[in-house]
């Protein structure tokens, strides 16, 4: 049998007359064709590329903020925050420049301030005052519909700047910025301080309130809304900690308010300094 086997691979069948159905494999015959694309790409001579500063930092740590535009006419750079629910987050960002000690060029750690609840024209003059008062100032576009998941990512990633002191952040929030603010700050201990302006929803805001005691709070509100005006005053009441109170009768709510009372921004200005300067560095 096994001789019959070989001999009739030795002496295929003579193809039939008439097309007929029967198994078929690939021959060993080479290809007529020929196709000059290679396999694969080379080996470069390139051995890649290395991030000093991503390869510095502890593993699963999070890197700073992405500067994606910046501009020699603008102090502040456009800046992209990845959320780790996929979504990104915009912002404008100030940070300090440079300073020449002894001849050498040393970055400043600052303490650093978050500002939330309004794109960054409507902040006005706020955000370049505080720059201008010594702090790094991170503008972060957060919607209304982002938890706290994305606050502390927002805070983890600014922290990361090499212009930043993470041991020195406050945040200020207008509207529903503020509540973002006070809860995301009750919840997250790396925030010294929280500045709220118009604040919104009450009941959440005072629940929240005992995590963030004793921690300092400074609230400005107007009686244009008075919401905004009872939830303000009960907070105050409540805070167990450094509390200054601002009250205005008519003058707008959210950034309004800044517009409308510009020493409203030197005396947030101030009142920070109080509590992130570190006098202990002071000469």
């Amino acid at each position: 049998m096994l001789i019959g086997t070989a001999c009739s691979a030795l002496n295929p069948e003579v193809p039939t007359l008439t097309p007929t159905w029967d198994y078929t494999a690939p021959t060993i015959q080479p290809t007529s064709a020929l196709f000059q694309i290679r396999p694969t790409e080379p080996v470069g001579v390139n051995p890649g590329q290395n991030i000093p500063q991503a390869a510095s930092i502890p593993a699963n740590a999070a890197l700073p903020p992405l500067v994606v535009e910046s501009s020699n006419n603008t102090i502040a750079k456009t800046v992209q925050i990845p959320l780790r629910n996929g979504g990104m987050i915009f912002g404008q960002l100030y940070e300090s420049q440079p300073v020449n000690i002894e001849d050498q060029l040393i970055l400043p750690r600052l303490p650093g301030v978050i500002l939330l609840g309004a794109p960054h024209s409507e902040w006005g003059e706020l955000p370049h005052h505080l720059y201008s008062s010594g702090y790094t100032v991170l503008v972060a576009e957060i919607g209304v519909n982002q938890d706290f998941e994305s606050f502390e990512d927002v805070i983890s990633q600014f922290i990361q700047l090499e212009t930043i002191n993470p041991g020195l952040i406050a945040v200020i929030g207008v509207r529903e910025g503020a509540d973002q603010a006070l809860i995301g700050c009750a919840g997250d201990l790396r925030c010294d301080a929280v500045v709220l302006i118009s604040p919104v929803t009450r009941d959440t805001l005072v629940n929240v309130l005992v995590d963030y005691n004793p921690r300092p709070l400074y609230i400005a509100a107007s009686q244009t809304d008075t919401a905004d005006y009872d939830v303000a005053q009960a907070l105050a009441r409540l805070a167990l900690g450094e509390i200054r109170l601002r009250l205005f009768e008519n003058s707008g709510i959210g950034t309004t308010l800044l517009h409308n009372q510009p020493d409203l921004i030197t005396d947030i200005a101030l009142w920070l300094d109080e509590f992130l300067v570190d006098t202990s560095l002071t000469p």
